[in-house]
């Protein structure tokens, strides 16, 4: 699953920043530029390689050109550059800034930098006891079929794989999956 903004840059001057929303932790995004020169569409150089610049809130940043799964970061079809984003990029809650940088021989063509502004993560915390929806445990606990206890004292079977305890403590959790 991936989310792509669609935009348009103009290489010659800066005009207002472009501006990408984000989610902290968010790996499926994306952008395209597409890149003009003034009033005309801007083509790469065939033989001419990208690297994608960031720098997240808290300084830390990095430059790339792949993906950690050796997938490319990027696409160039005409005047549309196709960027993916790193997970690195939306790491940080706050203002990252970006930039995408043509190489071609010895030359060096940067876009003037985006923000991805990346909102920060819920952080759920621990629910309490009296929060647990047994309804909702009682559900996925049907669809299961047998091994299900339900109960305030631990299962004496071995048989059980899944415990619910209505009056327990702590993040209610089912085979690892957080409700």
């Amino acid at each position: 699953m991936l989310i792509i903004k669609e935009v348009t840059t103009n290489l010659n001057y800066r005009g207002a920043p472009i501006t990408v929303d984000a989610v902290q932790g968010d790996s499926g995004r994306g952008v395209v530029l597409h890149c003009m020169s003034g009033e005309t569409p801007w083509s790469l150089p065939e033989e001419a390689n990208i690297v994608l610049q960031y720098r997240c809130e808290d300084g830390t940043g990095g430059v790339y050109d792949t993906l950690a799964d050796g997938q490319p970061a990027y696409s160039v079809d005409g005047d549309a550059i196709t960027v993916f984003f790193a997970p690195e990029v939306c790491a940080v809650a706050g203002c990252t800034k970006f930039q995408v940088t043509v190489i071609s021989a010895n030359l060096q063509l940067s876009t003037f930098h985006m923000e991805i502004r990346v909102a920060p993560q819920v952080e759920a915390g621990t629910a309490a006891g009296n929060y647990i929806n047994l309804e909702q445990w009682l559900k996925k606990a049907r669809n299961v079929g047998n091994g299900i206890y339900v109960g305030t004292a631990a299962p004496a079977s071995p048989e059980v794989s899944v415990w619910i305890n209505p009056e327990g403590e702590g993040i209610p959790a089912y085979n690892g999956e957080v409700l």
